[in-house]
């Protein structure tokens, strides 16, 4: 396997510098227990050893959502919604199934979804350092991470605080308050430091295991969506992928942003951004000798 290291190693690391800790790391240990993983046998071994695996590492706002749906019209394997890493999701499939280890979880997921030979996963990047430390990913052909990225921060950021403040966190999820978001600067700039500190976390677990990564802009795949599943296509080793077999119109996932965005964005501009004019006159000046 394309994937080597040793969860030994990290798994003796000092938690600074391998950050596996999570509220779903947490509950999903605490539910399970001493039971939490147990041995694969042949049969299993063999099947995750002939599958390649995927992670979408993303941030909340990033545009993941409507990567997934695409990806998994694409027969690319991935759920299109689901994160099967959160506890919620362990925890609730797990009592009604009778899992009585996260291994048997995890199993019946990649059963349930894997197709044309590969599997991948919506996570984020702590639940990824915590995937790792288990040793989750040793089985599997390949490893390769997918990075769903905003071209713009502040209006994910403000996307962020507005769906933290009315619950609703993509187009199809019903509820939340209807009630105007209030502006607030403390809680915009918290959005952008989680997102900027996430985004950081995962340069770092790159340059520690070297694994094959694919940065897709959500902008971009709005904009050019066969040109990005292309790219896709050929990073995960699709040869016989058909643009032609993807219904965009199958996909519900829509924009949420409107007025209110622009509205919130505005007031933190105003508040943060230095006018034209006076970076102008605040800039050095020029040596003309230069």
């Amino acid at each position: 396997p394309e994937c080597p290291m040793d969860p030994s190693i990290v798994a003796a690391l000092d938690p600074r510098f391998y950050p596996a800790a999570s509220v779903h790391q947490e509950n999903v240990e605490k539910h399970f227990g001493q039971a939490l993983l147990r041995e694969l046998d042949e049969g299993e071994l063999q099947l995750l050893g002939g599958l390649d695996l995927f992670f979408v590492v993303f941030t909340n706002r990033s545009g993941s959502t409507y990567l997934t749906e695409i990806m998994h019209q694409m027969g690319a394997g991935v759920h299109p919604r689901a994160e099967y890493f959160n506890y919620d999701m362990v925890v609730t499939a797990s009592e009604r199934e009778g899992y009585r280890t996260f291994t048997d979880y995890l199993l019946q997921v990649i059963r349930d979804n894997h197709s044309n030979a590969m599997i991948g996963f919506k996570i984020s990047i702590h639940q990824l350092f915590w995937a790792t430390r288990l040793g989750l990913l040793q089985p599997f052909r390949s490893v390769k991470l997918i990075e769903s990225v905003r071209a713009d921060v502040l209006g994910q950021a403000v996307s962020h605080y507005k769906a933290r403040a009315t619950g609703r966190w993509h187009s199809l999820m019903p509820g939340g308050s209807d009630t105007p978001v209030e502006y607030s600067r403390e809680e915009i700039l918290r959005s952008l430091l989680v997102i900027s500190n996430r985004t950081g976390l995962l340069n770092y677990y790159c340059a520690i295991h070297g694994l094959s990564r694919l940065e897709v802009v959500y902008e971009s795949l709005l904009a050019e969506p066969l040109a990005e599943m292309a790219r896709l296509a050929a990073f995960l080793g699709m040869s016989d992928f058909d643009p032609a077999g993807v219904d965009m119109g199958a996909i519900g996932i829509q924009q949420q942003r409107n007025e209110e965005n622009e509205r919130l964005r505005a007031a933190f501009i105003s508040d943060f951004y230095m006018p034209s004019e006076a970076a102008d006159e605040a800039s050095p000046p020029r040596n003309p000798a230069a």
